[in-house]
């Protein structure tokens, strides 16, 4: 992606009306946390984001998403559900990342795709990574993964189209 073009929507005002957004929509039966979100520049360990849970900020990193800036909206999501069920860890993340693939059943926008895997550690864009594409709905995932990959928004098994 174009440098200048993603620099003119990864903003801190921006990105805190989509993590609103998106918790809303995903959540509507939760009370969206109070938790503000900035843009940082690069990650520490080429990391997507990191949840300050003692400061109630979620830092997303523009190095990771200028090469991934499809999965800025799972990043919020994955990094709502560590103010949502209070710790750094990825315990309960089994749970949640069901119920964000049952409700993105009935959302139109495509914001929850691939695995557990890519949900808790998204794509690995050092090694291997492999693209899958839905033959049903068209939906388009990265994994580190190359084969059993199943599409979350229509239960089909996804097919290898880049990467090898």
């Amino acid at each position: 992606m174009n440098a200048y073009i993603f620099n003119s929507w990864f903003k801190d005002d921006f990105l805190q009306k989509e993590f609103d957004r998106l918790f809303s929509l995903f959540l509507p039966h939760e009370s969206v946390p109070d938790v503000r979100v900035v843009a940082g520049g690069k990650s520490p360990g080429g990391e997507a984001a990191h949840a300050l849970l003692d400061l109630g900020i979620v830092v997303l990193y523009a190095d990771y998403h200028i090469k991934n800036p499809q999965e800025y909206k799972m990043t919020l999501l994955h990094e709502a559900g560590h103010f949502l069920f209070g710790n750094a860890t990825h315990d309960d993340f089994p749970v949640y990342f069901s119920l964000l693939s049952l409700r993105q059943r009935y959302i139109d926008e495509r914001v929850i795709v691939g695995s557990l895997d890519n949900f808790i550690y998204c794509s690995d864009v050092e090694d291997s990574s492999y693209t899958f594409a839905c033959s049903g709905c068209g939906d388009r995932i990265t994994s580190g993964h190359t084969s059993g990959i199943t599409c979350n928004s229509c239960d089909r098994s996804m097919l290898l189209v880049g990467g090898l």
